[in-house]
This record gives structure tokens, sequence and C-alpha cells, in this order.
């Protein structure tokens, strides 16, 4: 027998399909102001703790992690994750799913030392309940390697890249969007490594695949155009990462917007080839523009934004604008060091960058500040 419209069922599981399908879409901001009214709605009529109500949660903190939203989305999926711990349990497949979104959004945030903490908790219980070629598990152990990754620890993520590549390719395919990721995912070790040659191979590969099943104006596709430019940009095929990275920056300003992360990473990179091409003054101005957005969006302390301190400074460097080059390394030092800790890579990276602007302009008693 069908249900009828005026089943509360029904139209839960009918909006969730109309949230779901603005997401495909891209039409984010309208599937943010349904999740937001009917997640209002479930709470007042069920309570928090309802079924109903916690969905509208997790949906609405992938929304706003779609978005680039991390730190609403932070506090929404740690809700969910409390919720579904003592209410389903803390094996319970769903609450491992909410833990999973939860440490996707801490790598987001540059969180990474709970995000892996996570991610080695989920991997051992997902390989004990589910095995280890689920999909499941393969998630957490793709993740894990992309934390490395982003940690610098590139034998590790090498290692564990490459597992991934293949057991993605004998479970899912070589032709299915988790393989893509992975084999992407790999590329970048080998471009973080150095390995410029094996990142373009790689990287052209998935590239060709994922144009040809996703289609051009994918968000992994333009993902891997990404990627390629910048191997480009480290082989200094300077004309060539000048083309694909503004399709990339057109690409996501449709598909994502242009204030998401992915595409102000994006027009960073455009900014590396700009200066590469002895066109300084673009690459300040994109430059600028990356960090002015990535202040509002991420946070000063987020990896990316100090990142995009570095890299503006640099900029004025080159163009001898030594003062503002200064401020914004001190800015950055004094950053990571109250963030991270005296000890974090993050904040002996910066301070470095700083001692060696000190050095090139003399400034003998600013060093002996910093101990050097």
């Amino acid at each position: 027998m069908t249900k009828s419209l005026n089943d509360p069922v029904c139209r839960f599981k009918i909006v969730f399909q109309l949230l779901a399908f603005l997401r495909r879409q891209g039409k984010f901001d309208e599937a943010e102001a349904i999740q937001v009214s009917v997640f209002r709605l479930n709470e007042m009529a069920f309570g928090e703790d309802h079924p109903n109500t916690v969905a509208c949660m997790s949906n609405l903190a992938g929304i706003w992690l779609e978005k680039g939203n991390f730190h609403n989305a932070l506090t929404v999926q740690r809700g969910v994750v409390s919720i579904m711990s003592r209410t389903l349990g803390l094996e319970h497949v769903m609450t491992l799913d909410a833990k999973q979104n939860l440490a996707v959004i801490l790598f987001q945030l540059g969180q990474f030392e709970e995000a892996e903490k996570l991610e080695h908790e989920l991997r051992s219980t997902r390989s004990k309940h589910l095995g280890a070629d689920h999909l499941d598990t393969l998630t957490s152990m793709a993740n894990l390697a992309t934390i490395f990754l982003r940690q610098g620890r590139l034998e590790e993520a090498e290692t564990l890249g490459k597992e991934v590549v293949e057991m993605r390719n004998r479970v899912r395919g070589s032709h299915h969007l988790d393989t893509f990721i992975a084999m992407s995912n790999l590329g970048l070790v080998y471009q973080e490594s150095g390995q410029f040659n094996s990142a373009e191979d790689i990287q052209s590969l998935v590239l060709q695949r994922s144009r040809a099943v996703l289609g051009g104006m994918h968000p992994a596709t333009l993902k891997n155009m990404s990627n390629l430019a910048l191997t480009y940009w480290h082989q200094n095929k300077l004309l060539e990462a000048e083309e694909l990275g503004l399709k990339t920056i057109e690409g996501r300003r449709q598909v994502l917007g242009a204030e998401h992360p992915d595409t102000l990473t994006s027009v960073a990179n455009l900014a590396l080839v700009y200066r590469d091409l002895g066109r300084p003054n673009e690459a300040i101005s994109l430059e600028e523009d990356v960090l002015d957005q990535s202040r509002k969006t991420l946070g000063n302390g987020h990896p990316d934004t100090l990142l995009s301190m570095t890299n503006l400074a640099i900029g004025y460097e080159a163009a001898n604008a030594w003062e503002k080059a200064e401020q914004l390394l001190e800015e950055a030092y004094e950053t990571s060091k109250r963030i991270y800790g005296e000890e974090d890579t993050r904040r002996m990276e910066s301070l470095g960058n700083l001692a060696a602007i000190y050095a090139k302009q003399r400034k003998i008693g600013k060093l002996e500040m910093l101990g050097i």
C-alpha cells in the first residue's frame, strides 16, 4: 500500500531526498535553509535524542562541511557523536559513521592529531567487525594516509596509500569514484616527496578516467585538475600549470563557490605560477584575496591560513615590501606558537621563515630575541 504524504515518516524521507538532490547539484545554500527549518521542527516535536532530529543534525553538519563552514560543522557533529554513543552504543555502525564524519571535519580544521586518533580507532573496530576489505575499513585507511601526508609522514603515507589503491581497484574496480580518490591521494604523496613524474603519470590517468565517468565539472574531477596543475608547477611547466589552474578555478567557483576552501587552494596555486612567470603584482593580488578569505572561513590558526600568510610574505619580499612581509611572518610565528606549541613542526617552520627575513635585513637584535 502506498503511504500518504500526510504520513510523517513519508514526508521526512521526501525532504531528505530533496536535500540529497540539492547537495548533488551543489545548491548548498538552499539545502542549508531547508535543513535548518526541518531540524528545528523535529527538535521541537520529538526532542534532541530522537532519530529524526539526530539525522537532521548529521545532515546539517554535512552541508556545512561541503560549504567549508567547518567550525559550525564540528560543533554539530560532536553533538551527533555524543547522542549516538549514548543511545546506540560506541560500536554501533551509525555511531562509527558519525565518528568518521567527525574525523573528516577535524582534518579540514587542521586538527590532525585528534583526527588520526579517531581514524585508528575506526580502522581497528571496523576491521574487527566488518573485515579488512570492507568499504568502511578502506575509508578509514584512506583517511589515515591523507592525515600522514598532511603531517609530513611521507613514507607511511605512500605505503598505506599504495595499499588503499590496490584494495580499491580490487573491491570497487578501476573506474569507481573511490578508486579515483585513492589514486589522486597517492599522486599527492608522490608530489610532496618530489616524485613528480610518478605524480604526473597517476594524476593524468585519474583525470582522464574521472572526466569520462563523472564529467568535467564533478568536484572529484576538479580536484584532480587542481592536483595536476600543481604538479606541472613543480615541474616548471608553467604555461600548462596556468591553463589548467584557470580552468580549475572557473569550475570550482561555479560548483563550490568563490569562498570555498578548495577554490581558495586553486587560486593560491595559480599565484605561485604567476610569481614564477614574472607577474608578481598579479600573484600578490591573488594571495591577498586568499589570505583574507582564509581568515574568515578557516580562522587564523588553520594550517592553510598560515601557509597563505607565508606565501603572501614571500610575494611581498620579492616586491621589496619588507615591512609587510615581516609583519605577516611575525604573525604566523606567534599564531603557530600559541596554537601548536613550542615543539610542533609548524611552529619550527614559522620560526625559520621569520629568522630568514630578519637575516636578509641584517636585523641582528631581532634574531637574538628569537634565540638565534
